[in-house]
Order: C-alpha cells, then structure tokens, then sequence
C-alpha cells in the first residue's frame, strides 16, 4: 500500500498527488492559483496552475469558470512550439479541484524587464519579438487565437548565449470558426467580451468575432513598447485608451522608425481596419527576419508619461455584477461597463449606420 504524505501548501489546497509535491506559490489570480512543484518520478520543476472557484460563486458562475479552464487546457494541448508554454499534464482532485501541469519556465517577464530596465535594444527587441511571432504563426496555423498578448504574458529566460521568449496563459484564448469541434460550443463562452484594453486590437473591443489579425496587431503594439519602454496605447483613463484604440488615428509610431523598412512593416500590422491589415502570421514571420536592425539608429527610448494604461485583462459578461479585471475583483463595474458599451457602440455605430451588434454587459 502506498502512502502519500502531503504537506501545508497541498493539505491548504486539499491537493493530493502521488506524482506532484508542491514547493511554493509563484502566482494568484481571479481565475487560479499557481504553485512551482516537483514532478516526483523525474524531480523536474513543473507549474501547476489550480482553478479558482469561490464557494460564493452561483452554479452559472461555476460553470463559466471551468469550461474557461477547460477551454485554455483544450487550446495548449494543440500547440507544441519552443516558444509556447507546453501542457504536461491536467487532473482532478477530489471532483472539485482542477488543474493543470505546465513546463516551469524559470525567468522574467517581459512587462518585468521593460520595467527595471527600459526598452530593449533593437536586435534585442527584434529578437523577443521574433520568437513571438513564430508562436503565434505556429498557434493561428493550428486555428488557434491567443487574444491577451501582451509584456506579462511573454516569459525571457536566458538559454545558453541567448534570450529565449515563451509565450504564456492562452486562459482566454479560442479557435477560429474553421476549425472548432462539434462539442466545442459547449466551452465556447458566448456574449463575452475579452481582452486587454491597451493590447486589443479595434475589433476585439466592439466584441467581433477574433481572428489571426487579432493578435497580429497587438503584436505590433508590444513590439513598440520593446523599443520604446512605453506602452503604444495609453491615456489618462481606462475611457480614453478605449477611445484610442477605436478612433481611426493610425497608431503613433516612434519619430526615429522613420524611414527605417519596420516602420511599413508596422503600419500594415497595425492598421485599424482589420480587413486592410497584414493576416498571415508566417508570412510576416519571414519578412520581419529580412530587416536590418542593426541600421536602426536614433532616440527610440521615450520619456515616462503621467497616463493610464493597463495591461490588465477586462472580462465583461452579461449577468455578473462584476467586472474582472485580470486578477482583481472590482465591485460595482457599472461606470467601466457603461463607458465600454458607449464607445463601442458609437464606434459601429459610426461605421455600420446603427446596425452592428455589440456584445457588452449592460450590467
């Protein structure tokens, strides 16, 4: 007979395994909760991340949550790519308690390093970012959307000489219409609005239908903050990054990419109409590595601004009295919602006549 010993952290969770031990918690969030452990029989480090389902939750709520952690695990099983977080392994404890196992990457974020050190240099940049668009080509070729790319969600860690990027959390991630299952509507969470603020493309804010050029676009945004330390998109409240991110005003590229083969580059992948914007991920892939980084020269770093931005992921979904944003529960959203809503709805209403359906909580 064997006997399985656990400890604080596992009796805490209620998590018994004879194949995982827990080590410590390296993240918490509205969604879940994610501890570095031991994979017993290699004595690997993996992550596993738990589901986080409060006692207070309504069985509706309940049942969102897990077809979300459901959704993310169904996703990551797909992709397998140097540069994405690989899905191990997945359980259930006791019936209530999920999880999922995934590779532990010991590094940085890159929202951590543009932090403590500002932007990164060109070919550094252009690097990380390179790395990021190969998984992103790999994830779209396997119908796969990210749609919360962004600094937090790209993990660096140094590999022998070299930077190595690792893109993270596909928590709200989905599959383009081609390629979804039969089953799948059953994990599909309908009249939801998702995403970033400041890493949305135009599109993703009035609740479109995502495609590749969803993450395309945010892509670019990133990439600018890698050059510039700041983020592309920010205002001096959560209303005006909506508003810029809706507005027709091309995105403000940095004065010393003028002239530089990125900055066209960059105007495709950013352009605001989604069906004028560069789509193929691969092929952008290949063109990227064609530039010359090391020709681009001049002041990219910008100074630090006084304004609003956010990287915090924005959960809208009709019938909850509350917004979740990332990984904090804020009570009483109505005033988020209600300015989320507007602009949204004068943004299509401005581009269909009245016409487009916009699928926003009204609380």
């Amino acid at each position: 007979m064997t006997i399985t010993t656990i400890n604080t952290l596992e009796a805490d969770l209620g998590f018994v395994s004879d194949a995982y031990r827990l080590v410590r918690k390296i993240g918490q969030g509205g969604f879940g909760q994610v501890y570095l452990a031991k994979q017993l029989n290699t004595n690997q480090d993996v992550a596993i991340k738990f589901l986080s389902v409060s006692s207070d939750f309504d069985e509706a709520k309940k049942k969102r949550y897990i077809e979300r952690f459901d959704r993310e695990t169904l996703l990551c099983s797909r992709l397998q790519h140097p540069n994405i977080v690989r899905l191990l392994d997945k359980g259930c404890c006791h019936d209530n308690l999920l999880y999922a196992v995934f590779e532990y990457v010991d590094g940085k974020t890159l929202k951590d390093t543009l932090a403590e050190s500002g932007a990164l240099l060109p070919l550094d940049a252009a690097a990380v970012m390179g790395q990021v668009l190969d998984a992103l080509a790999h994830a779209h070729e396997q119908g796969v959307i990210h749609r919360d790319v962004k600094p937090a969600n790209i993990m660096l860690t140094k590999v022998g000489a070299k930077i190595h990027a690792k893109v993270l959390d596909f928590g709200i991630g989905t599959l383009v219409n081609e390629v979804r299952q039969l089953d799948y509507k059953s994990i599909t969470l309908t009249r939801e609005t998702l995403g970033t603020p400041s890493y949305s493309a135009p599109e993703q804010l009035r609740g479109e239908p995502p495609t590749p050029k969803t993450d395309i676009y945010v892509w670019g945004l990133v990439f600018i903050e890698c050059l510039t330390g700041q983020a592309a998109i920010s205002g001096t409240s959560l209303a005006s990054v909506f508003h810029k991110q809706l507005s027709e005003s091309n995105v403000p590229l940095p004065a010393s990419l003028a002239g530089h083969s990125i900055s066209a580059l960059l105007r495709r992948v950013l352009n605001k109409k989604a069906g004028e914007r560069a789509s193929d991920a691969a092929e952008l892939y290949h063109e990227f590595h064609q530039l010359n980084f090391s020709t681009l020269v001049g002041e990219l770093n910008q100074p630090p601004e006084r304004h609003f931005s956010t990287d915090n992921t924005l959960v809208v979904q009709p019938g909850d009295n509350e917004t979740l944003i990332n990984e904090t529960l804020i009570n009483d959203s109505s005033a988020v919602q209600a300015t989320y809503a507007s602009l949204t709805e004068r943004k299509a209403n401005y581009r269909t006549g009245g016409g487009a359906k916009c699928y926003c909580s009204r609380g």
